[in-house]
């Protein structure tokens, strides 16, 4: 249930669930998610993302976990958050990327998480990615702006199409939209 009062809450699908435990959505990485719909404009949509996670195994195709993807996978209409083969995250609108260091991520540690887009062209200077409160973003390839269209849908642990899987835990999810928070 989405607490701010937007209304952009999220559906529980193929057998995600709440850990009253962990205090967290868990994860099995073969096809469970969290699905919704944003309340976004069209276009270069700034916006900040923030979560807690902790991924048990690497579970995706090729060693790619998704943890978020909204709007329509390919081209530049597609937001994604995603752990690599390499253990860093990567904040991507398709192959326009930003990326943290390597061997960033370990299994079964939690970390705290805030992306930040400022719209405009994917670099440096529009998109921030915070791990436990630093700003490591350190490289970037492509050229494009975002293209979100109006009130795109969006996954929580799960590509929906290429098996992507999340296998873990991720708390507190938060989407600031038209906010780009600061460290």
């Amino acid at each position: 249930v989405d607490v701010s009062g937007n209304g952009t809450n999220g559906t529980l699908t193929n057998g995600a669930a709440y850990s009253s435990t962990d205090r967290a959505f868990t994860f099995d990485g073969t096809d469970d998610r969290i699905t919704g719909t944003l309340n976004n404009p069209s276009g270069a949509w700034v916006n900040s993302i923030a979560f807690w996670f902790k991924r048990d195994v690497e579970s995706g195709v090729n060693g790619y976990d998704y943890v978020f993807k909204s709007g329509t996978q390919g081209g530049t209409s597609a937001m994604n958050i995603i752990i690599t083969p390499s253990d860093q995250l990567v904040w991507t609108i398709y192959n326009h990327t930003v990326y943290t260091p390597s061997n960033i991520i370990e299994n079964n540690r939690w970390y705290h998480v805030l992306t930040v887009y400022r719209g405009g062209v994917v670099n440096l200077t529009s998109v921030d990615i915070y791990v436990n409160g630093v700003n490591i973003a350190n490289s970037t390839n492509g050229t494009a702006a975002q293209t979100l269209p109006t009130n795109s849908g969006f996954v929580i642990a799960n590509n929906t199409t290429s098996g992507y899987n999340f296998n873990g835990s991720i708390s507190n999810f938060k989407i600031w939209g038209g906010v780009d928070l600061t460290a």
